[in-house]
């Protein structure tokens, strides 16, 4: 229900005109009559679905935090706030099966808590490309 009131429901990409093959990822969130909502990644490394278990409201009414379980049994954490048409993904931990302790943080675009260093963007922007 909060997905559906936030207005993430549907296929998200940050290029819509793109292909997957060129790039053109594809986030899916579905929220169907019975059971979990889903998050589907379609990139160009294949389709991974995903349980969406909880999702809260962050601060605002702009953001929400989701709880996402993966079918290897990770889970993450991920910050979403509403920008104009679109929503941006401005913070993602990345939590191993049966681990409370990140693996991995993902903070506006920067990687935190590893050796990696990210671009240090915003965080990936998407717009709703299909219902």
């Amino acid at each position: 229900m909060t997905l559906r009131k936030f207005g993430l429901v549907g296929t998200f990409s940050d290029d819509c005109s793109k292909a997957i093959e060129e790039g053109g990822a594809r986030a899916i969130y579905e929220t169907p009559e019975e059971g979990y909502p889903t998050f589907t990644a379609v990139n160009r490394f294949g389709t991974f679905q995903s349980k969406i278990e909880r999702v809260d409201y962050r601060v605002s009414s702009d953001m929400i935090i989701m709880y996402v379980v993966h079918p290897d049994g990770a889970w993450d954490e991920i910050d979403i706030q509403k920008e104009g048409t679109g929503f941006r993904t401005v913070k993602m931990v990345v939590h191993k099966r049966n681990d409370w302790s990140p693996s991995l943080t993902v903070d506006a675009g920067r990687i935190v808590g590893s050796s990696v260093v990210g671009s240090g963007s915003d965080g990936l922007l998407v717009v709703k490309c299909s219902d």
